[in-house]
């Protein structure tokens, strides 16, 4: 481009080409033929070379292994590339249940799609899609008889038995075919989602009304104590009076690994106690060396526009867990998050949710009290949504459920290189201190 970086050059006899997702320890120089004249030879050695991971679980990893080229066309002050997929997409179509829901308002909430019990796939993570198909990636078959075996299983609805199946794919470039698995037959289920409701292990959805029965209580692994999207701006009121307003924001993170949880947060049954940190180092200082742009901010200050007002604690439980896997950090353990990686393999989360994470400080406020703006000056209105909560874990009673406290809660959220974030559950109110502190609760949360 010129040096205004704005209008693209147009050299006569130039060819332009551009491919996606972008390689930043790639020296794509290497890997093309610069006398090509169009764009599969230019990036021939690139899409040999290019093969999906098995692991594609969320939409990010799935997107990232997506190839696609295309040779530029200019046209006066505009550059063109009609991009080109060169991998081959499977597309697996299974039982399922889908829930209609409404909110306490009887207001439509998009639809809530859940997986056949026990959906397994054996060696491989495809990507969930919102109408609850899967899908994959794989080397595209380029001379129509390669093909790549998939496989997996369920439990039936009907017969409780486990159903196995196996399927060949072999689809060529840029193309993608279906594959549907015993007829995917749906349940349709309708739903009035409201705080109070149980969840279960399976994901299924029990009324906050509803008596529960020896097994249900078994079953059931958190409870709902917010309804809304988690990826949008969820300030309470006028977001225009709270100064920039482009900074309160939803779980960007969490929109982009799983973007179909917009329905609500759900709180565990159990908690644990710990101090914040091992040492008093900044978590946000290592990720702006380290990840600089890859995640929302885990540190805050108190401010009506500052990220202690945004639900963001997927993304901080992330990029948290990456601090915490680097041997940089071996001395400086983020306990919070060890806490809720092992809560992970106890209690396990259904595939249609978010997984277990540590709720940011403004989760804290709406499972404690109310939703309200600019949460450290005006707290979080008391107490009732707690008081909710316990009336309704009495009613599960295990010896894995442990009623909210009137005690301090860490969120996920750091103030300083010395200080996290905290909410006081006997009132409702949001400060800092010292990450040392080793009598602060610490809750799960997770997004569905």
């Amino acid at each position: 481009q010129t040096t205004d970086g704005k209008t693209p050059f147009n050299i006569s006899g130039a060819a332009y080409y551009a491919y996606y997702p972008w390689q930043s320890d790639t020296d794509m120089a290497n890997k093309v033929t610069a006398s090509a004249d169009n764009a599969a030879t230019f990036f021939a050695d690139v899409i040999s070379g290019w093969t999906p991971s098995p692991d594609q679980g969320t939409y990010a990893a799935y997107t990232s292994f997506d190839l696609m080229i295309a040779k530029g066309t200019t046209s006066g002050k505009t550059l063109s590339f009609p991009m080109q997929h060169q991998m081959a997409l499977v597309v697996i179509d299974l039982p399922r249940t889908k829930y209609t829901l409404t909110d306490a308002g009887g207001n439509s909430l998009s639809d809530y799609i859940l997986d056949a019990p026990d959906t397994r796939f054996n060696g491989f993570a495809p990507c969930r899609m919102g109408d609850g198909t899967y899908r994959y990636l794989i080397k595209p078959a380029v001379t129509g008889s390669q093909s790549t075996t998939l496989s997996g299983s369920y439990t039936t609805n009907a017969t409780s038995a486990t159903a196995e199946w196996e399927l060949t794919a072999n689809v060529p470039a840029s193309q993608y075919k279906k594959y549907v698995v015993d007829n995917a037959p749906v349940i349709t289920k309708s739903h009035q989602l409201k705080v109070g409701d149980f969840f279960m292990k399976d994901g299924t959805l029990l009324s906050k009304t509803e008596a529960l029965s020896d097994e249900e209580k078994a079953a059931c692994i958190g409870i709902v104590y917010w309804v809304g999207n988690p990826t949008k701006i969820t300030p309470a009121n006028d977001v225009a009076s709270i100064g920039n307003k482009d900074q309160l924001q939803g779980d960007q993170t969490l929109a982009n690994d799983h973007k179909d949880c917009t329905h609500g947060l759900v709180v565990s049954l159990g908690e644990e106690s710990c101090s914040w940190q091992a040492s008093q180092t900044s978590v946000q200082d290592w990720l702006n060396s380290n990840h600089l742009g890859k995640f929302l901010s885990v540190q805050s200050g108190t401010g009506a526009s500052d990220p202690s007002n945004n639900i963001q604690g997927y993304n901080n439980t992330k990029a948290i867990v990456e601090f915490n896997k680097s041997s940089d950090n071996s001395g400086n353990q983020v306990y919070v998050v060890q806490k809720v990686v092992e809560y992970r393999t106890t209690v396990p989360a259904p595939a249609a949710s978010s997984d277990w994470y540590v709720p940011s400080e403004k989760e804290l406020t709406l499972l404690c009290g109310k939703d309200v703006d600019n949460i450290y000056t005006n707290t979080s209105g008391g107490t009732d949504n707690r008081d909710l909560i316990n009336s309704k874990l009495r009613l599960i009673s295990s010896t894995t459920t442990t009623l909210l406290s009137s005690s301090d809660y860490w969120s996920s959220t750091e103030n300083s290189h010395a200080n996290a974030f905290r909410v006081y559950f006997g009132g409702g109110d949001v400060d800092y201190c010292s990450k040392f502190n080793p009598s602060f609760r610490v809750r799960f949360s997770f997004a569905f």
